[in-house]
């Protein structure tokens, strides 16, 4: 696709989905014909191309947010019975008096038209124009409707209600006039700007996080109608300037705090290792309060802190911060709050009630974690992923779901204390940890084993499932120290690697009453279990032929078991295929005996890692056999007995198959036999020939 310079497109197309020819840096042309059934042009499902211009079909009722960001559009052309969209002083403007588009590569001045009410979002994003004129008839200003322009200057008339997030987000921006009925500045919305100056309206209320971070400000005066700073505003050097009758103030810590001293606003002293205490009133620390304060060596809390609340990457990257008297106070913990706190030894928080996504991620000093008494009835995403020196976790007393790799790379986690209450686990919830005893037989409400959700835990020898249990996931048990595995009532589904890498594993087991279905057993199940050599089958719907699993008809071998010690094995007239890598690493079998008018086709990686196999018959009845299905037999080296000897059949299976032309050769061995008969096996019936 990215090589492709002009395209058709057909009229019965009705969409173009997000991305469609993102980054077809050499698409030039879009042909679209009169009678296009379009109807939406996805997000960026045009960016990043060459093309120039862009037609709007008569049903188009779609432009998505950035559909044509940073391209080569000079113009639009529309259909003259679109009745969604119109073309004034080259703006793309909906029905609603709102505008939507503007050509990229268009550059000078643009005129927005008297009784336009809004900007949408992205409209104007990445155009190379330099200055605007936005009339007193425009009312909001959509998200990144400026985002990566070469804008210079803006005046936001006093029409202007609202702005949303990243909507001027540029390096060209030099100067800006706000709108004094803004109430609130929200999320990035000038940041990285080159502004040196700015006057905040006497009516804002509100700035949002990272509104004016990455300018050139140095002084800043703040209205008394600011209540609420969320996050970090401004940069570290920038002097923040209150009036007499702000609610906000700077302490002797250079800590912004609002009068009642309840709310640590922002840290914007230097970055240095520098100690700082937090007043015992202070309930809540504010979002991105410390965040990449590096070099911040303590922060100390009193002994009777009132804090209830640390908000959203409080404490983001503060890799050298000491925590003195972490207060069990705390109730609410939110996302990424503590995310990468080296020094972070010990937590004990026996009243909270929440806590975010990535937390404690990467908190690799931390050695204790008491939450267990503790409300807390979701561990969200991440929250403790990457603590490797953890090593034991009680759960909340009232836990009920645990988010995707809570504990992922916690290397030293080796007991989990589960509750009964747990009704849900995420994938890789545990992935990479040092569990060797797991017990969920109490979790009667809990119905799936996710994707990776015990992968690589080497230690893990024993394991307890409740009967509720109904689905293991790909690679949910890989890599573990497990033994033997049962397959019981509701288990319903195994999915695709999901014992991959159990080097112990050597038993597996089908209950009588089990639901398990072939179609229920994944691809590569028991792949790299070097020492599975007992498969036991008492449900009906599977057959076991000397520990080798069928489907009930036997027209399918599921799987071989790795270490039996089977050497010559011959398969049932009745088989016809076989699951994929369903021979694959049997390291002691030497022979396969494939009847007439059996199989049809041996499947991918079949007799994968079969490093005895020295000798098999291939009959007429197989007609394809798939990729890699004798890769790595390195002792089959000739006397394949191949019966479809033509060319065109060999150049399929050489050497995709992993066989060479020389294993298709006689084998040249030195005998005293002399006149011996040749002999003609025919099996129309079910055979199975077993040599031990």
């Amino acid at each position: 696709m990215q090589s492709i310079q002009s395209i058709d497109i057909p009229s019965l197309v009705n969409s173009f989905p997000s991305r469609l020819f993102y980054a077809c840096t050499k698409l030039q042309t879009i042909n679209i014909p009169m009678n296009s059934q379009l109807i939406s042009y996805g997000w960026n499902s045009l960016g990043l191309t060459l093309i120039n211009t862009l037609f709007i079909p008569q049903k188009l009722k779609i432009l998505a947010q950035g559909c044509t960001e940073y391209t080569n559009l000079e113009s639009f052309t529309i259909h003259p019975e679109n009745t969604e969209f119109r073309i004034e002083n080259s703006i793309v403007i909906s029905k609603d008096n709102v505008t939507i588009l503007y050509p990229t590569k268009l550059t000078g001045h643009v005129n927005i038209p008297y009784g336009i009410v809004g900007i949408g979002g992205s409209s104007f994003s990445t155009c190379r124009f330099t200055s605007i004129n936005i009339p007193n008839t425009v009312r909001t200003i959509g998200s990144y409707a400026f985002l990566a322009t070469t804008l210079n200057e803006v005046i936001i008339p006093d029409s202007v209600t609202f702005i949303d997030m990243y909507a001027f987000c540029t390096p060209y921006l030099k100067k800006v006039t706000l709108s004094k009925n803004l109430t609130v500045l929200t999320e990035a919305c000038f940041k990285g700007t080159q502004i040196t100056e700015i006057e905040i309206p006497p009516n804002v209320k509100q700035i949002d996080n990272m509104c004016f971070t990455g300018c050139k400000l140095t002084v800043v005066y703040l209205p008394d109608s600011v209540k609420m700073l969320n996050g970090k505003i401004f940069d570290d050097n920038v002097e923040i300037k209150f009036g007499n009758n702000s609610n906000l103030y700077v302490n002797q810590d250079f800590l912004i705090m609002n009068k009642q001293n309840t709310t640590v606003i922002q840290h914007i002293g230097p970055n240095s290792n520098i100690q700082i205490s937090i007043p015992s009133t202070v309930t809540t620390i504010g979002q991105n309060a410390f965040r990449d304060k590096t070099n911040l060596i303590e922060i100390s809390f009193q002994p009777d802190s009132q804090l209830e609340v640390i908000n959203e990457y409080a404490f983001f990257n503060c890799i050298s911060m000491v925590f003195t008297r972490l207060p069990q106070t705390v109730k609410t913990i939110e996302g990424s709050a503590f995310f990468q706190c080296y020094k972070l030894q010990s937590i004990s928080f026996p009243i909270l009630t929440s806590i975010g996504k990535n937390a404690f991620q990467n908190c690799i000093g931390l050695t204790s974690a008491d939450i267990q008494l503790s409300s807390v009835v979701t561990l969200d995403d991440y929250a403790f992923m990457g603590c490797k020196l953890l090593p034991s976790f009680n759960l909340p007393r009232n836990i009920k779901y645990l988010g995707i790799s809570v504990f992922q790379d916690c290397i030293k986690l080796s007991k989990v204390l589960f509750q009964s209450t747990l009704i849900s686990i995420k994938e890789s919830c545990f992935q990479n940890c040092a569990l060797d005893n797991v017990d969920l037989s109490q979790c009667t409400n809990l119905h799936d084993i996710p994707n990776r959700c015990f992968y690589n835990n080497a230690n893990l020898q024993s394991i307890t499932f409740p009967p509720s249990i109904s689905t293991f996931g790909i690679s949910s048990l890989s890599m573990t120290a497990i033994t033997s595995f049962t397959a019981t009532s509701n288990v319903n589904t195994i999915s695709t690697k999901a014992f991959d890498g159990c080097p112990l594993l050597t038993e597996f087991i089908i209950d009588q009453d089990s639901v398990l279905t072939p179609s229920g057993l994944g691809v590569d199940v028991f792949r790299n279990c070097p020492k599975l050599r007992n498969i036991t089958c008492l449900s009906q719907n599977f057959h076991v032929i000397t520990s080798a699993l069928f489907t009930p008809d036997d027209t399918i071998l599921i799987i071989f078991p790795p270490a039996s010690h089977v050497s010559s094995f011959g398969l049932p007239g009745t088989v016809k295929t076989f699951g994929e890598g369903a021979f694959s690493f049997c390291s002691n079998l030497q022979s396969v005996f494939i009847p007439s008018d059996s199989l049809t086709s041996i499947s991918t990686r079949a007799f994968e890692g079969c490093t005895s196999l020295s000798w098999i018959n291939i009959p007429i009845c197989v007609q394809n056999i798939g990729n890699n299905a004798f890769k790595d037999c390195s002792n089959l080296l000739c006397g394949v007995k191949l019966e479809n000897s033509t060319k065109a059949f060999i150049s399929q299976i050489v050497p995709s198959s992993g066989l060479s032309k020389q294993a298709l050769n006689s084998c040249r061995v030195q005998s005293c036999a002399r006149g011996l008969p040749k002999t003609s096996l025919s099996y129309s019936t079910f055979v199975v020939i077993i040599v031990m």
